[in-house]
């Protein structure tokens, strides 16, 4: 009878401690999911801070069991709810099963989970000296793996904490240390406050930073010093059609005629911008040749997104690019930065013909040069971006020097009325502010708009809103301290983190060995 009891106990037990554990890891879990609402258009900035705490706090509980289990789950819940918007553009547009497109995008999250428990795990590895050193261990290991988040993978570098400074009264650093700069900032105050023994630092730091991310920008709108007096008069157009429109038959003379007919809606404009690749043709092909009768039939000077074909020895590369539609040779930019299934396709021996997904209108572009050069208009030195290369900051940061204005065209339409053209908004705003740059930025259906130089909406057209806005765009010559000097001060910064790691771990291995 006794030995039943016991029995019945220990099993009670065991149950009870199964729950704990359940329980712990669904809070981390949950943390991680609640984080992307510090990112717009929520700009709850405050979640993030409380949520790196949460897992800083977890990398350093004595009485925590299975951390790597914990940062993984914490991970994945960042990065699932951080990019659930790519079910529009999997579901939706991919034609693909809600189940299969829920069970890629839980697959993606704890991909880009997993690659960075095992070095936030050295962490732990490494032994204690003090809570400063610690901090400074552990912010370098977040930085390290923010930075790796440009190249991994082919590069992912979004939702990252630096972005959140801006609209804050701590927005004033980004054209100073960047965004990246900012991130470094982040990680080494969230660390301090989590892991410091005095209740004064450790809530004093944390409450800081929280009421700091709650003051809004000191930075006025339209403060546009460092300005020349030279303005040209720039139109944008959102013409809000959907992703596939433009592969429907005889589809492609309805939207060259949509676009003209917005264009000519404003009146005096030097030059309009129309979004990313939106006609299903390339711009040597006959319909591109009349295209470019019909711009210059109505003295309209267009730089738009449009595919580009150049021959190779053994087949036909496909670009696409950004350029001036004109009957002349301009200069063009093809987009270095592909999406990966929508413009190029991974494993495509493999995966090409599987499923629809595997299957959409040019997934088989190629991409272009990072040397590309500025595309010329009158005295103005276009640094021209599509779609997700406003994110790859090293990519462009040189050429912002020898540019005055930047022209930033998309096709967010893939992503719906999610969050994603919201979060991709930002993240522009916050490059027009880190490189001291006004970005004229024209989408398919949204979000278009001028941005000045200061990171400030100056006019916008909202989410499959239809027209046209135009604006006196100044000449922004002076660059930010963050391209003269704060880029390479944060690189070599980031790589003296990674030797300040390697060193530490030589030491470990080291004293383990003697």
């Amino acid at each position: 009878m006794s030995q039943l009891l016991i029995k019945g106990k220990l099993k009670r037990l065991a149950s009870q401690l199964i729950k704990q554990r359940l329980i712990k890891y669904l809070t981390t879990a949950l943390v991680g999911i609640l984080s992307f609402l510090a990112f717009a258009p929520y700009d709850q900035k405050w979640i993030l801070v409380l949520s790196y705490l949460y897992l800083v706090s977890i990398l350093t509980s004595s009485s925590t069991e299975n951390k790597w289990l914990h940062i993984l789950l914490w991970g994945f819940g960042l990065w699932f709810a951080g990019t659930f918007w790519l079910i529009v553009s999997i579901h939706y547009h991919g034609n693909v099963n809600i189940a299969l497109s829920v069970t890629a995008l839980i697959l993606l999250g704890f991909l880009l989970s997993s690659i960075f428990v095992l070095p936030i795990m050295l962490f732990i590895y490494i032994k204690r000296i003090s809570n400063f050193t610690n901090a400074l261990i552990l912010s370098s290991i977040l930085i390290l793996l923010e930075s790796a988040r440009f190249f991994i993978l082919g590069g992912f570098p979004w939702l990252q904490p630096g972005v959140i400074f801006l609209d804050t009264i701590l927005d004033f650093l980004i054209p100073i240390i960047g965004v990246i700069g900012c991130s470094l900032l982040f990680y080494l105050i969230v660390s301090a406050a989590a892991l410091s023994s005095r209740k004064v630092y450790k809530y004093g730091l944390s409450i800081l930073l929280i009421i700091a991310f709650a003051i809004p920008s000191l930075t006025t709108k339209l403060d546009i010093n460092n300005s020349s007096d030279e303005h040209l008069k720039f139109g944008i157009v959102q013409p809000s059609f959907g992703p596939r429109q433009k592969f429907e038959s005889d589809y492609g003379k309805s939207i060259e005629d949509r676009l003209i007919s917005l264009s000519l809606e404003k009146e005096g404009l030097d030059l309009i911008v129309w979004p990313e690749s939106p006609f299903p043709y390339t711009l040597k092909s006959s319909y591109g040749n009349n295209l470019v009768r019909r711009l210059e039939e109505n003295n309209l000077n267009v730089i738009s997104g449009i595919y580009q074909s150049e021959s190779a020895p053994t087949s036909i590369n496909y670009f696409n690019t950004l350029t001036i539609l004109s009957s002349e040779k301009l200069s063009s930019y093809k987009k270095v930065n592909l999406v990966p299934f929508g413009e190029f396709l991974p494993f495509e021996s493999i995966l090409r013909g599987l499923i629809d997904f595997f299957d959409l209108p040019m997934s088989f572009l190629k991409p272009g040069n990072i040397t590309d050069e500025t595309i010329s208009f009158r005295n103005h030195s276009i640094l021209p971006l599509i779609c997700f290369d406003t994110a790859y900051i090293n990519n462009y940061i040189q050429k912002v020097k020898r540019s005055t204005i930047v022209v930033n065209v998309s096709n967010d339409s893939w992503f719906g009325e999610s969050i994603g053209p919201h979060q991709h908004f930002q993240i522009v705003r916050s490059r027009a502010k880190e490189i001291n740059r006004w970005i004229l930025r024209s989408t398919a259906s949204g979000i278009s708009g001028f941005i000045d130089n200061k990171g400030t909406i100056v006019d916008i057209m909202e989410i499959n809103e239809q027209g046209i806005i135009s604006y006196d765009v100044p000449q922004t010559t002076n660059n930010s301290l963050f391209v003269n000097f704060g880029y390479d001060l944060m690189r070599y910064l980031i790589i003296c983190c990674l030797f300040f790691i390697i060193i530490l771990l030589l030491r470990e291995v080291l004293n383990e060995n003697s």
